[in-house]
């Protein structure tokens, strides 16, 4: 880690100084509730998408299966909302170090405002402005990111893998086999 003698600024691993506050500034092992009940509700929608789709196309007869169908749908939620808790944990990272450090008159404008602040207290303002920005994009993408891998895994699953067999079997293991694939990639440490 950081010896007494380095200075702000200064490289220590990956970070620098200012990112590594800005890193332990926001935990990154917990998400709000918010964030929790946004990624569940789009995981909730992506799965029932699913479930249309082979409702309406495949001609799964959902009154034989209606429990299967729900205890699916319920581990594809369950799965989903973790993997976008996690990839949101690992875009946070690299959006933080991706942006730069609020400079010129935005920086200056915001902080002007009060004549008595310190330099110290400027710079966290900047740092936690900064890391809000990084937490909705962050948020915004890891729930696309994580939809937009699941449908597509689930069609590649049902049309290659499983095409002649039964509706109802195709529906239960592409949709969980989809949702178990994306959260074991949401788990990847880069």
């Amino acid at each position: 880690m950081a010896t007494s003698k380095q200075t702000k600024g200064t490289k220590v691993g990956k970070f620098s100084r200012e990112e590594e506050m800005l890193l332990f500034s926001f935990p990154n092992s917990d998400t709000s509730m918010k964030d929790t009940v946004g990624f569940a509700v789009n995981s909730a929608l992506a799965a029932l998408t699913q479930l249309y789709f082979f409702y309406a196309i495949k001609r799964v007869n959902l009154q034989e299966g209606w429990a299967l169908c729900t205890i699916t749908v319920l581990v594809a939620i369950v799965l989903l909302t973790w993997a976008a808790m996690n990839l949101k944990r690992l875009l946070k990272t690299r959006i933080l170090q991706k942006r730069k450090p609020n400079s010129g008159r935005d920086g200056n404008k915001k902080t002007s405002v009060d004549k008595k602040m310190t330099q110290k207290e400027k710079d966290e303002r900047a740092l936690y402005r900064r890391g809000e920005g990084a937490e909705g994009e962050s948020t915004w993408l890891a729930i696309a990111f994580t939809n937009t891998f699941f449908i597509s895994a689930s069609l590649i699953i049902s049309y290659a893998f499983l095409r002649s067999s039964h509706p109802l079997l195709q529906c239960i293991v592409t949709m969980c086999s989809a949702a178990g694939f994306v959260a074991f990639c949401s788990t990847s440490k880069k």
